[in-house]
């Protein structure tokens, strides 16, 4: 038997499904935490049952209020302390934070990929003596290459953090990596603005360094090693350096959060019309 409406129910907010749940686990060992009352601890290693209830996470700035100090404030956390951030990420079926983040993300990064195509657009032609091209050319092409290989590695690495959780017994899937992921994509940005730097220094020491200087500094490389190999050996190199953060940072921010489940809030199911009518027979 049921028991009397709640004003929950009355009201038709969503109502919170029992936790611990048949399927919960730990946070931090992922020992299973059926039939445990939720004041106890985990037996495995003693952290509080509460501290895994998925309810119980207060969430990043970010998905608490998106506003630009946020996004400064979530991306810093991520960045600085992803395992230790990783215990307020909150999950559940609202993905509106992890697409405005992307996109912020993806902003930024393509104004720092911009920057370094406009540098070395302007390096290799001076060296090389070129008519100077138009000045969008290059940070178009490079600022949406940039935005795409961000958003799909975000997916690519969302994919195989799923496959290999789920052979390891994660509990994290697809939706819960592509969340972690998503936001791990803030780790491009440092080495695109380093990348940037490099090639605006190496344009700016070109305008003002002695002539001289400049022939020495060449003559330390084979000669088959022209002006637009090396900017894109280095471009390369950077571009590998922005991976590898973005990379570390989805790596860390899924393991910490392998055993975490989505929130256990439920919708309540609708009221039929019928439902409200009188029963004929009782009147």
């Amino acid at each position: 038997m049921h028991g009397p409406p709640t004003d929950a129910d009355c009201s038709g907010a969503p109502t919170v499904s029992p936790f611990p749940g048949p399927d919960d686990r730990c946070d931090a060992c992922g020992y299973p935490l059926r039939g445990l009352d939720v004041v106890s601890a985990c037996p495995e290693c003693g952290r509080a049952v509460a501290d895994s209830d998925p309810n119980a996470r207060p969430g990043w700035p970010w998905q608490r209020k998106q506003t630009p100090a946020a996004f400064v404030q979530t991306a810093w956390q991520v960045a600085t302390g992803p395992t230790r951030a990783a215990q307020t990420l909150r999950f559940g079926p609202a993905n509106a934070d992890v697409r405005r983040f992307l996109l912020g993300a993806i902003t930024l990064i393509w104004l720092a990929s911009a920057a370094s195509a406009w540098a070395a657009q302007r390096l290799v032609g001076q060296r090389l003596g070129l008519p100077e091209a138009p000045e969008w050319i290059g940070p178009a092409i490079l600022g949406i290459v940039m935005a795409q290989l961000g958003v799909g590695m975000a997916v690519v690495e969302a994919a195989g953090l799923t496959f290999l959780g789920g052979r390891r017994g994660w509990t994290l899937r697809f939706a819960g990596c592509l969340r972690v992921c998503a936001y791990a994509t803030i780790g491009w940005l440092p080495g695109a603005v380093a990348m940037s730097a490099v090639l605006a220094g190496g344009w700016l020491w070109l305008n003002v360094a002695p002539r001289a200087s400049i022939d020495r500094f060449w003559a330390l490389f084979p000669a088959w090693l022209s002006a637009p190999a090396l900017v894109g050996v280095g471009a390369l190199i950077l571009l590998m350096v922005c991976c590898l953060g973005f990379e570390v940072l989805a790596a860390r921010l899924a393991r910490a959060c392998r055993y975490v489940l989505p929130d256990r809030r439920v919708e309540p199911e609708p009221r039929s019309v019928e439902a409200d009518l009188p029963d004929p027979g009782l009147s």
